[in-house]
Parts: structure tokens; sequence; C-alpha cells
């Protein structure tokens, strides 16, 4: 490979490392939230800042006047010594730490996304389909619905993509029955579930007669994954997998925006991040599996363990505290 040729590729990796970093940093900064909120809301801080100050010259009015009668003073909270405690761990993780680890788990979904739509594993002549998405399977189901006389069991293959996606966020649905709940245990199984998936498409790739049966473990980690993340902020803002409505989210509030709405401006580095992620975990499985093989599954299962194991050594230090 020429010096130019990885030039590129190395330049290629850090511009999508530094968007996805400062769309998880910036999204939830001070300077840029003030950056982008919405004139109202600038209206209604500057109103709270003008009673806060007519309430402290009330105050002191008082005070001098009591001072003038001689009657003895209250000392004020800025004469008196509060002892503030070391500020504790929050009980609820930051949105920007929540969006860097969607971030991680929007790189593991283009990984394991680029290793099924390449074929890079299972090249012998198995069909090719997204795991991190079902809406083109809807497509080719009703494309064999139409022009085949077996209607949807034409095209079995894509009807089971949709069926092991559904599977997976239902899935989800079940070891997270009411949410992530930062107050009690924080349910990682369902990344561990999905490392373990991830775990038996590595183990039985070389023996299984069909590749479909890896691609529908694929989808169902994927399907998994993605439910997950949705449930870590409000309004479905972290989707680290079918990005399509991610896409369009994106373009509508930037429109908005252009045309003086700037209320969900916030929102857009977030999704950047998202999507720099998957796309560099897509470009990063070609070079993984040209590099190791099949070892290459390692990797999201790797980073599916550090986001769990980190979820949890947040949570026992937030009750120590």
């Amino acid at each position: 490979m020429s010096v130019t040729l990885r030039y590129h590729h190395v330049s290629f990796c850090l511009l999508l490392l530094c968007a996805a970093a400062l769309g998880s940093v910036g999204a939830f900064q001070t300077p840029f939230r003030r950056r982008f909120l919405s004139p109202g809301l600038e209206k209604t801080k500057s109103k709270s800042l003008v009673q806060e100050a007519a309430v402290h010259a009330t105050t002191k009015a008082v005070r001098m006047n009591s001072t003038a009668v001689g009657v003895p003073t209250v000392p004020s909270i800025q004469q008196q010594t509060i002892y503030v405690p070391p500020k504790a761990l929050p009980l609820v993780p930051s949105k920007t730490v929540l969006t860097l680890a969607g971030s991680v788990l929007a790189l593991n979904s283009g990984f394991l996304n680029g290793i099924a739509l390449g074929g890079l594993l299972f090249p012998a002549g198995g069909p090719t389909q997204a795991v991190a998405a079902c809406t083109g399977a809807y497509t080719n189901v009703a494309v064999s619905a139409a022009t085949s006389s077996q209607a949807v069991f034409a095209n079995a293959f894509h009807l089971g993509a949709i069926l092991s996606y559904f599977a997976g966020s239902c899935l989800n649905g079940m070891l997270c029955p009411r949410g992530v709940n930062w107050r009690s245990r924080v349910p990682t199984k369902s990344l561990l579930f999905s490392a373990a998936l991830v775990s038996l498409v590595f183990g039985i790739a070389p023996v299984v007669a069909s590749p479909r049966l890896c691609w529908y473990l694929l989808t169902i980690a994927c399907g998994v994954q993605t439910s997950f993340t949705s449930m870590l902020i409000s309004g479905n803002l972290l989707r680290s997998a079918h990005f399509s409505g991610m896409t369009s989210d994106m373009g509508t509030v930037l429109g908005q925006y252009l045309r003086g709405n700037t209320e969900s401006a916030w929102k857009l580095p977030a999704w950047m991040a998202l999507v720099s992620s998957f796309t560099l975990g897509g470009y990063v499985s070609v070079k993984a599996v040209s590099a190791v093989g099949r070892t290459a599954l390692m990797l999201p299962v790797s980073l599916y363990l550090l986001v769990s194991a980190s979820a949890s050594l947040r949570q026992r230090l937030t009750a120590k505290d």
C-alpha cells in the first residue's frame, strides 16, 4: 500500500473520530446550548436575572434601614461560614457520557453491519442483508410476494431478518421492562446478551452449513442494542443502528434551524457523533477482517463488555457516595 493511500485511510479515520468526539462532548455543553437556545428561553433567563437583582437590592435596602434605627442585622449568607461537602457523583449520568456510550455502541453496529453486507466472514454464496436495519427487508419481502406464487415465503431469508430484528428489540423489552432506571441496578444484561450472541457467531461460523443463522444472530444482537440505547435518553435520541430515521430527523432539524427555529438544534451534534461512529465501524470492519479474519468479532464483544463494566462500576461508585 502506498504512503499516499495510507495517509488517506488515516485521515478518514481521524476525521470520523473527531466528529464523534466533538459531537458527543459538544451536544450538551453550556457554550453550545447558549448558542442554539431559542430566543424565548434566553428572555426567560434574562427575566430571572433581573428579578434576582431586584430581590438583592431590596434586601440590601432593608438591612441598611434596620442598621439606621438600631435593629441588629442578621448575618448575610456571605458572612456565614458554610461547609460545602465534596460533590458526589450524580445518580444519572450526564447526557454527554450517555452520548459517548451510544457512540461506542453505534461503532459496534457499524462494525457488525460491515461484516454482514460485505460478506467478509461468510463468502460462500450467502445473501447480503443489513443486520443493523430491516427497512430494505420489508421491500424485498413485498417484491417477492408480487413476483412469486409462494408469496412472502419465496424469500424467507429477508422475512427472517425482519423477525430477528423484532425479536432482539422484544428481548430487550423483556430484560428492561421499566426502561433504564439508574436508581436501581443498571440493566446491563442487554449488552451482555448481545456480547453472548456475537461470541456464538464467532464459535459457529466455521461449522455451520449456511451463513443465514449467523446473520440472524447478529441481527438479534443489533436489535437488542438499538432498543437498549433508545432507552438511555428520552425521545429516542440515541439510536445506535437503523439510521434512516435519524438522517431524516437531521435534515428536518437543520431545515428548521435555517428558518430560525433553533429549539431542537442541540440534537444535531449528538446525531453527528452517532453517524460518524457508525461509519467508522463499517470502515474498521473491513480492515479488521482482512487482518485477523474471524477473530475480528472479538472487537464488538470487547466493546459490549467495556460499556457494561463501566456502567456497573459507575453504579458502585454512586452507591458509595
